[in-house]
Formats: C-alpha cells, sequence, structure tokens
C-alpha cells in the first residue's frame, strides 16, 4: 500500500540531481555515489524512481517486521506495533520521498533486524550478520554526517563476533574497538569507491560560508 499511494516517488531537487547523476554517470561530490551508483543500474531495468522508492521500502518494511517478530511475541501486538511505527506521519509521508535520508533509514532499519537474528547465534547466524554489515555499509556510505548514528551498530556487530565466553568488560572494551575498526574499514571502502567514481568536483563546502556571510550580515546589520 505504501508503494502504491507513493508511486512512482517523490523527487526533490537533489534526488533529482542524484537521478540526473545516475543516468549520466558523470558523478560529483555534493552527495555520496553509491545511491547514484545503485539507481544507475536500476534506471537502465525500469526508468524512474519507481524501483529505488521499492527498494526502501522493502528494506524499511521488511527490517521493520522482523523487529517486530524478534521482540513481541503476540501476533496482534506485532501487527500494532507496526502499523504504529510504519504509518506513524513523520515516517511514512518522509518514506515516499526518494532521498539519501530514506535510504538510510531504511538501511539502517534493516541491518537492526538483521543484528537481532544474528545476535540468537543459532545456525547461520553468519548469514545474518554479513546481511546486516551489507545494509549498514549502504547506510554509511549513503550520507556523509551518518557516523553518529551507525557507529552504535557497528559496536553492536562486533559485540555480536566477538567470543561470548569473555566476560562482559572485555568483551565491551574489545566490542568498541573492534566496531570502531569495522566502521573505519567501511568508511574507507566507501571513500575509496568516491574517489573511483567522481569525475567532477562540485566544491559544494563553498556554499556554507556563503550561508554564514549572509547570516552574520542580517544578525549585524552590516554589510560583510
Amino acid at each position: 500500500m505504501h508503494f502504491i499511494v507513493y508511486f512512482p516517488g517523490y523527487l526533490s531537487q537533489d534526488p533529482l540531481d542524484q537521478l540526473r547523476q545516475a543516468r549520466s554517470f558523470l558523478l560529483r561530490d555534493d552527495n555520496p555515489v553509491i545511491m547514484a551508483l545503485v539507481w544507475h543500474f536500476l534506471d537502465l531495468i525500469y526508468p524512474g524512481p519507481a524501483l529505488m522508492l521499492l527498494i526502501h521500502l522493502l528494506l524499511f518494511w521488511v527490517g521493520l517486521g522482523l523487529i517486530a517478530e524478534s521482540y513481541l511475541a503476540k501476533g496482534y501486538a506485532r501487527a500494532r506495533a507496526l502499523l504504529f511505527l510504519g504509518f506513524l506521519p513523520p515516517i511514512f509521508a518522509n518514506m515516499g520521498v526518494v532521498w539519501k535520508d530514506t535510504g538510510l533509514l531504511a538501511s539502517a532499519v534493516f541491518g537492526c533486524a538483521l543484528l537481532l537474528k544474528a545476535q540468537d547465534r543459532t545456525r547461520h547466524w553468519w548469514v545474518w550478520w554479513l546481511g546486516a554489515m551489507v545494509a549498514l555499509f549502504y547506510a554509511q556510505a549513503v550520507r556523509h554526517n551518518s557516523a553518529p548514528a551507525l557507529i552504535p551498530f557497528f559496536v553492536w556487530s562486533a559485540w555480536i563476533l566477538i567470543q561470548p565466553r569473555l566476560k562482559p568488560p572485555a568483551r565491551l572494551a574489545s566490542a568498541f574497538v573492534v566496531g570502531l575498526a569495522i566502521f573505519a574499514g567501511a568508511f574507507f571502502a566507501q571513500r575509496a569507491l568516491s574517489r573511483a567514481l567522481i569525475k567532477q568536483e562540485s566544491l559544494i563546502w563553498m556554499v556554507i560560508p556563503a550561508y554564514d556571510v549572509v547570516g552574520l550580515t542580517v544578525r549585524t546589520g552590516k554589510m560583510l
């Protein structure tokens, strides 16, 4: 239903620019390249934002369902939680826009759900863990400022990975170090991917001081 309501997906100026880059494959550094890279191949299958919207919604709703399954024992409680969270107006409305923000949210929710599955360390737990790493790699690659939100997930992934026989203080300290190392590896991997694919520098950072100058001019009443 979510997909039908927002089909083929709303686009603001930012994702429109990413779609142009995806189609021309002339990638710039004003947005992370991972979304334009994925979008390039999706656009070859079905032109436009529809498939990107579908992937975001699938990651979000499947992740939400797995989280509900992991935490809620009764079926009706799962349904109520899904309805409450999934149809919460700020979430439901924003997920219909094909932003990198919604890509971050959807992949983080999906990664969290897979880590919950891996945490049980049942048979083939490592498959869930690897799937979570793929989702979290996309999440941290799709926004430049995603680190504060995602570092706890990487520390959690290391906690699952480290031998459970370690005592909690040692395990927590090891998880923190290993989690930061995993995050750093993912960060530098996406930076290397960006350097390999970016064909034009946008110098977007120059816009930020211009906003500061305008704000100070308004604040002080003096032309700067």
